[in-house]
């Protein structure tokens, strides 16, 4: 909880990706084992990879934007302290990079998955033909 916590505003980000791209990346598993159409496993494999990586750019995304108002809070600070605070900062918004790669492993890894499956599955013959 701690974790999320120090995440602020991205933890939101990362939670709402995290939890639309889990289920799609148990769609996307079942998809690709249990349908024929080379379109359905490329689509779905495709949807989680990307909404895996989504939340990676998340995760990135907050710590950038953490390390940039940690930047401005101790732009007035004197200089011996300074280090130490952005040392503690640096600390504190890693937190949202951490959250975003165990949002993302499922997501990124049962996509590739799906995705290498529907590349070998077989183009379907065009209809009427």
């Amino acid at each position: 909880m701690e974790l999320f916590r120090e995440a602020g505003v991205a933890g939101w980000a990362i939670l709402c990706c995290a939890m639309v791209g889990n289920p799609v990346a148990l769609i996307a598993l079942f998809g690709a084992f249990l349908t024929k159409k080379r379109s359905a496993r490329l689509g779905l494999g495709g949807a989680a990879l990307a909404l895996g990586l989504l939340t990676v750019v998340a995760g990135v995304g907050g710590y950038l934007w953490g390390m940039h108002r940690a930047q401005q809070a101790v732009a007035f600070a004197s200089p011996d302290m300074r280090q130490q605070l952005l040392a503690a900062a640096r600390a504190e918004a890693l937190s949202a990079v951490w959250l975003a790669l165990v949002g993302c492993v499922l997501p990124i890894l049962l996509g590739a998955v799906a995705l290498v499956r529907g590349l070998t599955t077989p183009a379907e013959p065009p209809e009427g033909g």
